[in-house]
């Protein structure tokens, strides 16, 4: 956005993530984020803290969901965001300034430790085309048209899979397919016969029938 400061900062969570909604049903998450800079001492040549400083951290969505179930209080961090600054007065009357952060990403820091990434799709209303069978079955799930190993309504196997058919499994078809499946087969050879010397005779030809 025009004239918004981006700020990047590594730290620690100080305080456990806080979930919670708006009016409008937009999740929420806040927390602190603190770091502690490290300097050498000139006169000692050994490395001393600096003061701890803390920042606020809000972020909402689908982020702020996320990283409820992601983080923890001492976890270490990096967050990206939006940086402002307003003044406030304490319970003391002292004035003190407060730095928030709206983040627009964050996550582990993974210099130091390991993280375990699981992807979060977000749920539509159809499966992708080609990917999965009727009402988003995985591709070779019942149902599934033309998935290898599919089972019909029937329990038998299906050959749509492109391998090989089985010829046990096309005699029983043909058996089963009963007088129809016979008529349009055309006629046996020894009818071709029957009729083919019926022919001859009433011709005359005295040769005789090929058959």
């Amino acid at each position: 956005m025009p004239n918004e400061a981006q700020f990047t900062v590594a730290g620690y969570v100080a305080t456990k993530p806080f979930l919670s909604e708006t009016k409008t049903g937009v999740s929420t998450l806040s927390m602190r984020v603190g770091w502690t800079p490290r300097r050498i001492d000139r006169v000692t040549g050994e490395w001393t803290d600096g003061p701890t400083c803390f920042v606020s951290v809000k972020c909402f969505g689908r982020t702020a969901q996320n990283a409820k179930a992601s983080l923890d209080k001492g976890d270490p961090v990096i967050v990206t965001g939006t940086l402002r600054m307003h003044d406030y007065q304490s319970k003391e009357g002292t004035l003190r300034t407060s730095v928030d952060i709206t983040a627009t990403a964050l996550g582990h820091d993974l210099s130091r430790g390991i993280t375990n990434y699981i992807r979060v799709r977000p749920k539509t209303d159809r499966a992708d085309d080609g990917q999965d069978g009727p009402e988003g079955a995985p591709p070779g799930a019942a149902g599934a048209p033309g998935a290898a190993g599919e089972h019909g309504p029937d329990g038998s196997a299906d050959d749509r899979d492109g391998g090989e058919f089985d010829g046990a499994a096309l005699t029983a078809d043909d058996d089963a397919a009963g007088p129809a499946a016979a008529e349009s087969a055309g006629p046996t050879a020894e009818e071709v016969e029957v009729e083919a010397t019926r022919l001859l005779e009433q011709a005359g030809d005295p040769v005789a029938a090929p058959f």
